[in-house]
C-alpha cells in the first residue's frame, strides 16, 4: 500500500473512532444545559403545591372560625325560646314583655341564618380549592350546620317529641342534631389533619 493509501486508512479509522466521542460530549452538553431548565421546573412545581397547601390551610381556619359562633348563636336561640316560652305562659306578664320576648326569640334565630350564611361560605371556599377527599366530611358539617336553623326554633317543650331530617330517611331529635355537629366538626379536624400532614384522609 502505498503511503498516501496508509495515510487514508488512517484518516478514515481516527474519524471512526472521533465521531461518537463528538456525539456523546454534544449530548452531555444539551444534557447540562437542559439540566437548570428541569431543576427550575421541578422548583416551580414544589412551590406550587406549596402554595396550594398555604391556600388550603387557610380555607381550613376561615371554615373552623365559622363553625363555633354557628354554635353559639344556636344555644343562644334555644335559651331565647325557652324563655319566649315561660313568658308566653306567664299570666302576670305584661303584653310588652311577651312581645319584647319574641322579638329577641326572632332577632336570636336570624343570628343562626346568618351564621350558617357565614359557614356556607367558608365552605365553598373550600370547595374550590380542595382537596376532593374532604368534600364528603365538608358536606356532612354544612348539611347538620343548615338543620340547627330549625332546631333553634322548636320550644324546649317540644324537643322531646320533635325530629328534625339531617339526611334522607335519617330524622333525630334536636338534642341528637347537635351532637352531630360537633361530631361533623371533629372528623372534619380529623380528615383536614392528615390531609395536610401528607396521611389518607380516610372515608367520610
Amino acid at each position: 500500500m502505498t503511503i498516501e493509501g496508509v495515510a487514508a486508512v488512517a484518516t478514515v479509522a481516527i474519524t471512526a473512532v472521533g465521531l461518537p466521542a463528538v456525539y456523546w460530549q454534544a449530548r452531555t452538553a444539551g444534557r447540562a444545559a437542559r439540566s437548570p431548565v428541569a431543576a427550575a421546573g421541578v422548583a416551580a412545581r414544589a412551590q406550587h403545591a406549596q402554595d396550594r397547601r398555604t391556600a388550603q390551610r387557610a380555607a381550613f381556619l376561615e371554615l373552623l372560625a365559622a363553625v363555633r359562633p354557628l354554635r353559639d348563636v344556636d344555644a343562644g336561640a334555644r335559651d331565647a325560646a325557652l324563655f319566649c316560652h315561660l313568658v308566653r305562659n306567664r299570666n302576670n306578664e305584661s303584653d310588652a314583655r311577651r312581645t319584647e320576648a319574641e322579638e329577641e326569640r326572632s332577632q336570636a334565630i336570624d343570628a343562626v341564618a346568618e351564621a350558617y350564611d357565614a359557614l356556607h361560605k367558608a365552605a365553598a371556599l373550600v370547595t374550590l380549592e380542595g382537596p376532593d377527599e374532604l368534600l364528603g366530611f365538608l358536606d356532612s358539617l354544612t348539611r347538620i350546620g343548615r338543620s340547627l336553623i330549625y332546631v333553634c326554633q322548636i320550644v324546649p317543650p317540644n324537643a322531646v317529641n320533635e325530629r328534625i331530617l339531617v339526611a334522607e330517611g335519617e330524622a333525630v331529635p334536636p338534642a341528637r342534631v347537635r351532637e352531630m355537629y360537633d361530631e361533623a366538626e371533629r372528623a372534619f379536624v380529623t380528615a383536614a389533619r392528615r390531609y395536610l400532614n401528607g396521611d389518607p384522609p380516610g372515608l367520610a
